[in-house]
């Protein structure tokens, strides 16, 4: 006659199959696991160091009337990152070496030159303005956060450069004189031209009447 075997033995036997199946599924999974957050930390830390290296041999030329042609490219090329810095939590833009907090996130990229928070001069037309920042001294974005109030200031264009030195020409060339319509007058009585400098011929001076 055939012995039956009690049903509570049966189902601890299964348990225990399954328990086996588990913990060798938790020792065979454990070190793959661990093998890809190593990687996965491993990729972070080369990116970050990448980054590093990017942000050290690309710095501001410094120049806020030459920066659209300067240093636009590399504030568009900037990256954000959300979270904790310099103890303020948030999303930051990264660019230069220099971290700009934002609110939030503005894309492609934030305004170069609008510090957050600040206000824009209400003006009619399209008249551009830079910030400017006493403490410590500089304009936006070149200093990201200041400890005073910003400044907005007109935007103006650089300042052209002076007409070239005079060479002393041979005794038969033709001189010539630096004029400027705006404001009106010949160099160097009138010492900058905005408007750009015009050559014209030299004309000699009346003698004296006799």
């Amino acid at each position: 006659m055939k012995q039956k075997v009690p049903a509570c033995t049966s189902a601890t036997k299964i348990v225990g199959s399954l328990l086996a199946v588990l913990l060798a599924t938790v020792f065979t999974a454990g070190p793959a696991a661990a093998d890809e957050g190593d990687h996965r930390r491993d990729e972070h830390e080369r990116h970050e160091h990448e980054w590093h290296e990017q942000e050290r041999h690309e710095r501001w030329r410094g120049d806020i009337h030459r920066f659209h042609e300067h240093d636009f490219a590399l504030w568009r090329g900037g990256r954000w990152h959300h979270g904790r810095h310099d103890g303020r939590r948030g999303w930051w833009w990264i660019v230069g070496g220099n971290w700009y907090f934002y609110p939030a996130p503005v894309y492609p990229y934030p305004d170069p030159y609008l510090p957050p928070g600040a206000v824009a001069p209400l003006v009619s037309g399209t008249q551009q303005y830079w910030y400017y920042c006493s403490n410590p001294a500089g304009y936006y974005p070149y200093v990201p956060q200041c400890a005073a109030p910003w400044q907005a200031v007109p935007a103006a264009a650089p300042a052209a450069p002076p007409p070239p030195a005079p060479v002393a020409p041979a005794p038969t060339s033709q001189q010539y004189w630096y004029y400027c319509f705006n404001p009106p007058g010949y160099y160097p009585a009138v010492p900058a031209c905005p408007a750009g400098w015009q050559r014209v011929p030299a004309r000699p001076q009346p003698g004296p009447a006799r």
